[in-house]
């Protein structure tokens, strides 16, 4: 699955890097994520939980910034397994200065789910499991679009609007 986007952010360019390059702040605006296990050369480890109720799984996604070229992009892979299904990940960030003092943010994601169908991803469940690579249908991935606007609140300064905009 592919997904892009690109968002406005109201903070300058200097504290958005700081903001999508640090673990433990990027972690702070994941769901599910409980801890970050910082280890070393751009590499962390990520202890959360997917799913809900009865249909989650804890999980640890090893992460690595591959490439890193501040303050303009960086790209990220991240691998984790739950029992019978594993995550692929490659992200890449860019930023560039946006309209009075904003930075806007493009950003790629190219995501690879094999195993059990990933319906545990979406906090529901399915009766029969599939193999291979999860295709999900269009709405699905509308519905499980990964959505940066939950990094406004802390990056915005006092007095701006909790919404982002584009």
């Amino acid at each position: 699955m592919k997904f892009e986007g690109r968002v406005e952010i109201h903070a300058p360019r200097a504290k958005v890097w700081a903001f999508v390059t640090d673990p433990d702040q990027i972690a702070s605006c994941a769901p599910g994520v409980q801890s970050i296990e910082k280890l070393d050369g751009g590499r962390f480890k990520a202890h959360g939980k997917v799913g809900s109720g009865l249909f989650s799984a804890k999980v640890v996604v090893d992460v690595e910034f591959t490439e890193i070229h501040e303050p303009d992009d960086a790209t990220v892979q991240a691998r984790g397994h739950v029992p019978g299904s594993a995550v692929d990940a490659t992200t890449k960030i860019v930023l560039t200065d946006g309209a009075d003092g904003s930075t806007a943010v493009d950003w790629t994601a190219d995501v690879t789910i094999s195993g059990m169908s990933p319906a545990w991803a979406r906090g529901g469940s399915t009766r029969r499991p599939t193999r291979g690579s999860a295709r999900p249908s269009t709405a699905s991935r509308q519905s499980s679009r990964p959505d940066l606007a939950i990094l406004n609140a802390p990056l915005r300064p006092p007095g701006r609007p909790r919404a982002w905009s584009s």
